[in-house]
């Protein structure tokens, strides 16, 4: 028995140098993954880096950069539909990723699919720092008519960048359309 404890205290070295090295592999792979990417963005090889992208997000499926860089190039290469899916795609598989939440949210916005975007980001305007998350519920819910909760996130988002100029000026906005009898 004793001679076992002390085979296996003499093993775990050896077992601890072989993840060291996949890490070192792992991190070698990303950096040149990242450089390929800007060089053949640089070059305007646009499908290339979708390949690649491709590649890099099967590689790393929770990480909302690579994801939304991929929807991205997607959407510049002329596949849209790819482009949302790829966004869908995420959430789906990171419900708790907030960035990947606001990815998706921000191509709904974009494309005026403004109904979508609140059950998106309503469940983080009270813990999120991204001001683009406050815009994109702010106005989402002014097109949709609902000028209360308009303010609600106007006043959310004052509250937490009050030197934001764009920002308080929607505010005073939706204030003066709710006082002026506009759709609550």
């Amino acid at each position: 028995m004793k001679s076992l404890i002390i085979a296996a205290i003499f093993a775990i070295p050896f077992i601890a140098a072989p993840q060291s090295r996949i890490d070192d592999m792992k991190a070698g792979y990303d950096r040149e993954m990242e450089v390929l990417i800007d060089r053949y963005y640089h070059e305007g090889d646009w499908e290339k880096v979708e390949k690649l992208l491709r590649s890099y997000a099967k590689h790393h499926p929770d990480d909302a950069e690579i994801s939304n860089s991929l929807a991205w190039m997607l959407f510049n290469n002329g596949n849209e539909p790819g482009s949302i899916l790829e966004s869908i795609r995420f959430v789906r598989d990171n419900p708790t990723s907030d960035a990947g939440k606001i990815n998706l949210a921000t191509q709904y916005f974009q494309r005026k699919l403004f109904s979508r975007v609140p059950q998106l980001l309503e469940p983080l305007i009270s813990t999120t720092k991204e001001l683009n998350a406050f815009v994109m519920l702010g106005r989402s819910y002014e097109v949709l008519g609902l000028l209360k909760s308009a303010l609600r996130v106007h006043e959310a988002r004052a509250k937490l960048f009050p030197n934001d100029a764009s920002g308080n000026k929607n505010l005073e906005r939706i204030k003066q359309m709710i006082a002026a009898g506009g759709e609550a």
